[in-house]
Formats: structure tokens, sequence, C-alpha cells
């Protein structure tokens, strides 16, 4: 019988946002292929990582 996952979450050791373009096309995907709710666990660093407001770019994703 497969697993069936109630929502995905991106999730780990360091800060998820680091690697922006990978996370976001990697929820693209996700999106698309399963509809399933993605959330985002992040100590809130991208906004400096990065030196503007990441949120816009995180908009519909999560």
């Amino acid at each position: 019988m497969p697993v069936v996952y109630d929502e995905i979450v991106f999730y780990g050791y360091g800060e998820p946002t680091k690697r922006m373009d990978t996370m976001l096309e990697i929820a693209k995907h996700i999106k698309q292929l399963y509809r399933k709710p993605i959330r985002l666990n992040t100590i809130g660093l991208a906004d400096l990582i990065y030196g503007y407001n990441t949120a816009v770019r995180l908009e519909g994703f999560f």
C-alpha cells in the first residue's frame, strides 16, 4: 500500500532558502503533480542572505 502524505515540508539542517531557485522549482513540480499543500520551515534569514524581501518570491508556492 502506498504511503499518503497530507503535506510536503521543506525543512532541514541549515536554511532551506539558501537554495531558493532549486526549492521553488521543486515546489512548482510538487504543486503540479501532487496538488498537496507545501510548508516552509525556515529560520527567517532569507532576506539577509539575498538582500531583498524574499517573501514575494515565495508567494503562491507555500
